[in-house]
């Protein structure tokens, strides 16, 4: 069902998009700052987020005259109440090629919050190939069929009212037409392809929980942390087999994929570089050990123990990256994301794929997402 504009409008002035989350932190930090350097000399340093999202002309809104054909994608096996013992896929590593990462800094300030959470441990270990049981095919065989609709997708923004354990959505026109253009996607588009990969493959699928860009974007900041928890409480992560966490580093998208069970976390990074995993395993391991940790404080039922230990292993070869181009990383986040909730660990789409993923994914969004009315 399609929103009225002015309804838009005043809805979509709340900060909903990673930029925003950036910015708001930046500027949370730097008054911080501000008012310790009276007293003792600070020496953090306000990371600097790019500006507020560009806000969308009321001129490009048009009516949707046309009701896209919903693609034809076939569904994955439904994933087990409880999760099949994970591959012990660390037999063949030696103890020097673990590398243990250097423990992050403390969890909450105390002003935040009262619960103390040790850093956890975080081994990394070396790549390995996942076997074909756990590789979505299925997909790659619908994407390769995949047939867009004769005409062509009305310009206009999507909006949608938080539904399903995600918040509101908003898409601008413009980032609908970089999708569909073979340009880099930003958070609207990967949130928005999560919401409607989720509606498509899993919308009864109850053992995962997915996070939104800007969450880990707010961990990252300490004086942040203690939002962090309210912000994903929706998505009852405490109870969950599996928890994605997308993540934006400057211009480059990658994707942790935690299951707090067995204290694994499979990293994709499409170029396949080490030192993503290397940074961001451990930050996501300490978010997610304080989150499950504070979500028995707080009394939750049916909490996964909190790990003190991690094992986090890359699913891309750096020798064999998945993505040969510069503009495809958040694509591939999102192959992954659809093949995880799908009950796999990896996608089997290839570099050239990506383009009739695109168009999938627009029509995807769009049957998902409804459209903006235009005021008459």
């Amino acid at each position: 069902m399609a929103i009225e504009q002015d309804r838009w409008l005043a809805a979509v002035h709340v900060p909903v998009t990673e930029q925003h989350a950036r910015v708001r932190a930046a500027a949370l930090q730097a008054a911080t700052q501000l008012s310790v350097a009276s007293n003792t000399q600070a020496t953090a340093q306000a990371e600097v987020g790019s500006t507020g999202a560009r806000s969308e002309a009321v001129s490009d809104f048009d009516r949707l005259h046309v009701t896209l054909t919903p693609p034809a994608t076939p569904h994955g096996p439904p994933m087990p109440q409880d999760l099949p013992a994970m591959p012990n896929d660390d037999d063949d590593v030696s103890d020097d090629e673990v590398v243990i990462t250097d423990e992050p800094d403390d969890i909450f300030a105390p002003q935040y919050d009262d619960v103390e959470v040790a850093p956890p441990t975080v081994n990394l270990l070396p790549f390995k190939k996942i076997t074909a049981d756990f590789t979505d095919t299925a997909l790659r065989e619908a994407v390769e069929r995949f047939e867009p609709p004769g005409v062509p997708p009305p310009a206009g923004a999507l909006y949608r009212d938080s539904k399903s354990g995600f918040t509101r959505i908003n898409v601008a026109s413009s980032a609908m037409e970089a999708l569909r253009g073979r340009k880099k996607v930003n958070e609207e588009i990967v949130y928005a392809g999560i919401a409607s990969l989720v509606e498509e493959h899993a919308a009864h699928n109850a053992n995962y929980a997915l996070f939104q860009p800007y969450d880990y974007t707010m961990w990252t900041n300490q004086k942040q942390r203690a939002r962090v928890f309210n912000s994903v409480q929706a998505t009852s992560f405490w109870s969950k087999n599996v928890i994605l966490v997308p993540i934006h580093d400057e211009e480059h998208w990658v994707l942790a994929i935690a299951y707090p069970k067995y204290s694994k976390i499979d990293f994709f990074d499409s170029l396949g570089l080490r030192t993503y995993h290397k940074e961001h395993a451990k930050n996501v391991a300490h978010l997610l050990s304080s989150l499950l940790q504070l979500a028995r404080g707080r009394g939750f039922k049916d909490v996964w123990p909190a790990p003190i230990a991690w094992d986090s292993r890359p699913l891309v070869d750096m020798v064999a990256p998945f993505q040969r181009g510069a503009v495809d990383c958040g694509l591939w986040v999102l192959a992954i994301v659809a093949a995880s909730i799908r009950g796999f660990r990896t996608t089997a789409l290839r570099e050239e794929d990506m383009p009739n993923f695109r168009l999938y994914l627009s029509c995807l969004i769009r049957k998902h997402i409804p459209p903006v009315i235009p005021r008459q």
